[in-house]
């Protein structure tokens, strides 16, 4: 939903006219209170997931849906096993691989305790190209590719990432993938020292990816790719603002073209602990900003559009309404985004307890040049949305259950609101998100 203020011009009256235009003025002048939902968003009901592979035991495990490109989508759970799912229906999806290290001989050993292998998040997936962090003795802080020529994914190529002499430790902290251009994030350490370098690759369809060199300054912990725009998001910026770089490739060279703030925002607000990029829009939520509309619901998305090769701000949403007085539930809106062309999925980060009525995810679409809420979707104890086109996933921790859970959804055709569906969310008192 998009805010806004407005104004209006008086002219003349009598004095109770005059009155009557003032109030109205002034209502006018305030910032715009949206009415309390008393008919809440659609719900759109859950899609189907089958024959789940046991790779995770506990509670915090990291588990989660750590990529998603058409139709396939990747999930890790945190035992050095990717499970690799592919859309067999419209709102059906099955585990039809299991990912490994390609360095080991055998899989790791599927059992609490056992050896975890250095294999997973994060990942990169486009088209028919993977990219999975890890390492192994022979090759200590790599990036896997896989290929998928047909209907297989195969391992086709190990990219050994630079090190610098004096650091022992290699951290990928995030890949960027699109096309046949990758970009990685790579954070060095030592005992006395820490830095940050983000390196780029480019390959031939069919043929290995070849190192280009680096891209500089490397900021930020989060990064998006599309075509030769590449997006570095920093929470931590001017002293914790928050900032996302832009930078823009002529040939083999990388410029920083760009910074983007969000107006308004303050040291703390989260700026850019959330952001998606597609095509020619950049979504960078504030989950921690203060909601002067209602204190209840803190959070604000910010988006931006590209216009003539400069990125301007277009709109701010925020939470939807809430007509409940005695409403004091956590809420983080924008905890995490998902952005799919003309769709966006925002989650509010709700815990348990909530109404039936009222989900954790919201699903906008674009219509007009303006965001609008359409339906809702996902329970509680939201861990991770991806989406894209029609299709969405969505991972939380379900209480009852000793394994993080991964539901799938067919979101409805673009101007539609879904069918009548009855929420299957279990509010469970006292279990708060990890």
């Amino acid at each position: 939903m998009r805010h806004s203020h407005r104004s209006a011009s008086l002219q003349h009256g009598g004095a109770r006219k005059r009155q009557w235009l003032l109030l109205v003025c002034a209502l006018l002048l305030a910032p715009l209170q949206l009415p309390a939902q008393d008919n809440p968003l659609p719900i759109v009901p859950e899609g189907t997931i089958t024959n789940r592979l046991p790779t995770c035991w506990g509670w915090y495990c990291g588990s989660t849906m750590v990529a998603m490109h058409g139709s396939a989508a990747v999930y890790d759970g945190g035992m050095g096993i990717l499970e690799l799912f592919t859309r067999v229906a419209p709102d059906t999806w099955s585990v039809t691989k299991a990912l490994v290290n390609p360095d080991y001989p055998a899989p790791p050993e599927l059992r609490p305790g056992a050896p975890v292998q250095d294999f997973g998040a994060p990942v990169a997936l486009d088209q028919r190209v993977m990219l999975i962090s890890g390492g192994s003795p022979s090759h200590p802080n790599a990036i896997y590719v896989f290929t998928r020529p047909g209907r297989t994914w195969t391992h086709t190529q190990t990219i050994d990432l630079p090190k610098p002499d004096g650091y022992y430790r290699v951290t990928v902290v995030d890949i960027a993938l699109h096309e046949n251009t990758a970009i990685v994030l790579v954070r060095y350490h030592n005992s006395v020292r820490a830095f940050k370098e983000v390196h780029w690759y480019t390959r031939t369809t069919g043929q290995p990816f070849v190192y280009q060199g680096m891209i500089t300054p490397a900021l930020g912990n989060r990064l998006a790719l599309q075509k030769s725009t590449a997006l570095m998001v920093d929470p931590r910026a001017d002293g914790d603002r928050g900032a996302a770089y832009v930078f823009q490739r002529t040939g083999s060279q990388w410029t920083q073209t760009q910074k983007l703030t969000g107006s308004g925002t303050a040291p703390f607000d989260g700026f850019g602990l959330a952001a998606a990029f597609d095509q020619d829009t950049i979504v960078i939520s504030a989950p921690d900003q203060p909601n002067a509309s209602d204190e209840r619901l803190p959070g604000a998305v910010y988006t931006f559009v590209r216009n003539s090769g400069v990125w301007v701000e277009d709109s701010v949403l925020r939470h939807e309404p809430v007509s409940d007085p005695e409403f004091s539930k956590f809420v983080r809106y924008g905890q995490d985004v998902a952005l799919s062309g003309a769709r966006l999925l925002v989650d509010s980060g709700r815990s348990a307890g909530f109404p039936s009525d009222m989900q954790a995810v919201v699903l906008y679409e674009r219509s007009n040049l303006q965001w609008q809420a359409r339906a809702q979707l996902g329970c509680q104890n939201i861990i991770d949305v991806m989406i894209a086109g029609d299709a969405a996933f969505i991972t939380h921790y379900d209480p009852i259950r000793p394994t993080p859970n991964v539901t799938a959804y067919l979101l409805p055709p673009l101007g539609t609101a879904p069918p009548p569906a009855i929420s299957t969310c279990q509010s469970i008192a006292g279990f708060a998100p990890p």
